[in-house]
């Protein structure tokens, strides 16, 4: 059993506590997001074979990573960190801030891995391609040491965020010629990116398809998540987080 902590919420900056008693305790409580049923989860310690964790803000949670680690679990973080204004991102640290923590994190948890996420890719005239050149290689400079892999998406229009976002770039020769640019900053720092949810082949610019859920990471033969976006590649994992609690109200989130 892979979990996910999670795709749907912050639960290191919000909800770590209850997550590392829910973990003791040996069940957690989901809500299925299509007909908004509750169901239970009981496992025993040794039938969780890894934690998947996504976050922007890890502070909150570093007393109680390291009991998680020293508990024998193993698990891996999904960092969000990109250099977008408050007016998208109303509850963050500046971007020293956070990218002090991913360094601490990284000190925490090690040997573990940090994915570190450039996503969402918000492309328009506010956020042009040098926009985005410049702060990927700012950030990566700082981060490099520290982290596994990278990870980046272009923002998906979901509905409820369409009204915010209705000047967005979807030209495909745009995008991909943002993407040869990160790949080429990447390349300075001997990392490679890989792309969630891409239709096109970008492997000649070694950018490779994205699998966030992989269980090849614990030790596991993954099994194609089927609940996911039809170009997902994620292995099946249990995601326990809830639609609608995390408190950062990012503009382009789809999970409010």
């Amino acid at each position: 059993m892979i979990i996910s902590a999670s795709r749907r919420t912050d639960i290191p900056a919000y909800f770590g506590e209850k997550f590392y008693k829910d973990l003791q305790k040996g069940s957690f409580t989901i809500i299925n997001p299509f007909n908004n049923k509750k169901k239970t989860i009981f496992f025993k310690k040794n039938e969780i074979d890894g934690i998947v964790f996504w976050t922007k803000n890890p502070y909150p949670f570093f007393n109680i990573v390291k009991k998680i680690k020293e508990d024998g679990y193993k698990f891996y973080f999904h960092y969000t960190l990109n250099n977008y204004p408050s007016s998208l991102e109303p509850l963050r640290f500046n971007l020293k801030t956070r990218i002090d923590h991913l360094n601490n994190l990284f000190e925490i948890i090690y040997p573990y891995k940090i994915f570190w996420r450039y996503d969402p890719i918000i492309l328009n005239d506010s956020f042009s391609i040098n926009f985005h050149v410049e702060s990927f290689e700012l950030i990566l400079y700082h981060i490099h040491p520290f982290i596994d892999k990278i990870v980046v998406s272009y923002l998906t229009i979901y509905r409820k965020i369409k009204k915010f976002f209705n000047k967005i770039i979807e030209d495909k020769n745009i995008q991909i010629e943002l993407l040869r640019k990160l790949s080429e900053i990447s390349g300075k720092f001997n990392k490679k990116i890989y792309i969630c949810c891409y239709k096109e082949n970008l492997t000649n610019f070694n950018i490779f398809p994205s699998k966030c859920i992989d269980a090849s990471y614990f030790g596991l033969n993954g099994k194609k998540h089927s609940g996911q976006r039809p170009l997902c590649n994620c292995d099946k994992s249990i995601d326990i987080g809830f639609y609608g609690t995390c408190k950062t109200n990012c503009l382009y989130c789809y999970a409010k």
